[in-house]
């Protein structure tokens, strides 16, 4: 394979920055298997159990906000198409709170954003 300026090409070509990861505990939406994912309580069991990082999905809010949830719906509804306050409301009903994502600028910050391309028409 090629060379880039992380090394050589391996089976995280897509994502180059894995391989820096060797030994790493990644933690998939948190600990899931103990809490519901994506939410602060899976986070803070992930922490507990000793992960190095946490993997999450960001999603934002009609509003602007930007929050930790796994799906583009919820209760069969756009996040995207929902205010803050409404997408609160459903998970209260759920039995969960979502969590809001802030960047806070201390220490390192590795972050990889996936778009999700949608196809649209334009008129000439």
């Amino acid at each position: 394979m090629g060379e880039t300026p992380f090394g050589r090409l391996h089976r995280y070509s897509l994502f180059p920055f894995l391989h820096m990861l060797t030994n790493k505990i990644i933690a998939h939406r948190g600990a899931s298997n103990c809490a519901k994912e994506n939410t602060i309580e899976a986070y803070e069991k992930a922490i507990e159990i000793g992960a190095d990082f946490i993997e999450f999905d960001v999603r934002i809010t009609k509003d602007g906000v930007l929050i930790s949830h796994h799906d583009p719906m919820i209760a069969n509804q756009a996040i995207s198409q929902l205010s803050f306050a409404q997408i609160n409301r459903i998970a209260g009903q759920q039995g969960f709170r979502v969590p809001t994502v802030a960047v806070r600028p201390k220490g390192d910050l590795l972050a990889h954003w996936k778009a999700h391309r949608r196809s649209f028409k334009t008129e000439s």
